[in-house]
This record gives C-alpha cells, sequence and structure tokens, in this order.
C-alpha cells in the first residue's frame, strides 16, 4: 500500500498554521502594548533616541529655576537693587541706570517667577513703593535658592564657620518684618542668626550697621544700609 502522507501532511501543515497564528497574535499584541506605552509617553513628551523629552508645560515647570547668573552677578542684582530703593525716580539719570540693570540680570536670569514679581515692582515706580522687601526677599528664593538651603537652627549654629551672605541678607528681611509685627520668637531667631554671622564675619563697617539696629529695636529704617554694607563686603 502506497504510503499515503496527504492527511499528515495536512495535519503537519495544519500545526504549523496554528504555530504561525500564534506568532502573528504574540507579535500584534506586543506591537500594541508598545504603542499603548509610546502613546501614553508621547503626552508628556516625544522620544529622541534614548532619551524622554518633555513636553512643553512639564519643560516650563522643570526650567523655571534654571539660572543663568554667575553668583556674582547675583549679589551685584542685589546691590542694584537696593539702591533703586533708596533713589527717587526724580533722579532720572540713575533711576533709569538702576532699572536698566536690574532688568537685564533679571531677564538674563530666565526666571518667571521672579520676572513676574519685577513687573509688579515696577507699577509702582511713579508713587509711593512699599514692595521692595518682598521683592528682594523672592530674588533671594528664587536666584540664590535660600529656601532649598535653610537648615534647621542646630545646623545653622553648625554653619557658622562659614558664612552663606544670602542667608543673611534674607534673615534680615525677615527680621524687618517680624519686627513690624513685634513678633518676639521670629525676631529672636534672625538676631541670634545674623548676629553669628556678623561675628564670623568680623567686618567693622558691617558690624556697625548691625549695631545701628541694634540699638534702635530693629524697627529703624537702617536695613538697607545693613543690606548693602553686607552685600558690598561680599563683592569685594
Amino acid at each position: 500500500m502506497a504510503a499515503d502522507y496527504s492527511t499528515g501532511y495536512e495535519v503537519k501543515e495544519s500545526k504549523k498554521m496554528r504555530k504561525n497564528i500564534w506568532i502573528i497574535v504574540v507579535a500584534i499584541l506586543v506591537i500594541s502594548i508598545i504603542g499603548l506605552q509610546l502613546y501614553f509617553l508621547g503626552i508628556k513628551g516625544k522620544i529622541t533616541g534614548n532619551a524622554i523629552v518633555l513636553g512643553k508645560d512639564e519643560a516650563k515647570e522643570e526650567t523655571i529655576k534654571i539660572v543663568s547668573l554667575e553668583d556674582e552677578e547675583k549679589y551685584i542684582l542685589f546691590w542694584n537693587i537696593i539702591k533703586l530703593e533708596a533713589t527717587p525716580s526724580s533722579e532720572k539719570l540713575q533711576f533709569a541706570r538702576y532699572v536698566n540693570t536690574i532688568n537685564t540680570f533679571i531677564l538674563r536670569s530666565k526666571n518667571s517667577v521672579v520676572v513676574d514679581a519685577w513687573e509688579d515692582l515696577t507699577q509702582c515706580f511713579n508713587k509711593k513703593c512699599e514692595n521692595f522687601p518682598t521683592f528682594q526677599q523672592t530674588v533671594l528664593e528664587e536666584l540664590f535658592g535660600t529656601v532649598a538651603e535653610e537648615k534647621s537652627m542646630a545646623k545653622r549654629v553648625l554653619r557658622r564657620s562659614s558664612v552663606d551672605y544670602h542667608l543673611v541678607l534674607r534673615e534680615a528681611l525677615i527680621l524687618r518684618k517680624a519686627a513690624t509685627q513685634n513678633d518676639v520668637i521670629a525676631i529672636s531667631r534672625s538676631v541670634d542668626y545674623i548676629n553669628g554671622a556678623i561675628m564670623t564675619v568680623n567686618d567693622p563697617k558691617v558690624t556697625d550697621k548691625w549695631n545701628t539696629l541694634l540699638d534702635c529695636d530693629y524697627t529703624c529704617d537702617k536695613y538697607n544700609e545693613f543690606l548693602l554694607t553686607l552685600t558690598e563686603k561680599k563683592l569685594e
């Protein structure tokens, strides 16, 4: 009897076909899963090579803290802000010079929070401006990163061997506000920190301006002189 391979061939072909179908199904399933992953990743950004690049909104949030100013430039910016507050708009040439310098640095900082705060401040230039301390603190917190660097009281005391000038400047602004509110606890905390830093700086000019604030119980209008002298000491 002649061998009949027809049935066996059909079965073999049937098994092979089923195997191929399963391979196709699995392949489609894998492709579908990968496609879904790429779709959801595409919502947040796009894939470039092996790296995921954030979309516009996410990138904006990620880059808001990016600062393109050198450390010395930040202090120069702060110095100009102090000088601007002490300069009446009637002194047109000097006033314009400070405004232009500040504006240049702020635009270079690429920090949207500082840019917005600066725009708000400029709105009061033709009248009595009382927003300078708030703006100064915003600059210190955003460009110098004072909030991120602020430590517990114990660690802050231990760090007195080296002075972080921007932290002392911010503490002086906190003291200024606390004094107007007669907040004894906040005043005491700030005074203790600033006094320790001033002892470390050990500069007669800075000490003299600090003693002036001590003598008037932190309520006199001498804060800018202290901030200015401390900033100039840092820039020496």
